[in-house]
């Protein structure tokens, strides 16, 4: 997948339209319009404020894993565990392990 198939991607996985990817960046809409379509490539400035305004590092970004196709249902478990807060993402993470075992057993 190229730079502006990921960024069209994720911008949907965001639900967020072009024009409103475009004012968290600071761009023009018909700029990311061109940088999703190929048309042109961002710099890595540019590149850094989308990932920022996508809530996903530059490493994430380029990697083939993060990109993966995923079971809808895990997809929307993942979408869901980005709103919590860090101790929240904890006790959920103890909530499936405590899950898990009782399965096991």
């Amino acid at each position: 997948m190229d730079i502006g198939n990921r960024i069209a991607f994720l911008r949907d996985q965001a639900r967020l339209t072009g024009s409103a990817l475009a004012a968290k960046v600071g761009l023009d809409q018909s700029q990311i319009c061109k940088i999703e379509k190929g048309v042109c490539n961002p710099s890595i400035n540019t590149l850094r404020k989308i990932c920022a305004a996508l809530d996903i590092s530059l490493a994430q970004f380029f990697s083939e894993e993060y990109f993966e196709e995923k079971p809808e249902h895990l997809q929307r478990l993942l979408n869901q565990a980005k709103k919590l807060s860090p101790e929240e993402v904890l006790q959920l993470c103890n909530l499936l392990e405590i899950m898990i075992t009782k399965k096991e057993k």
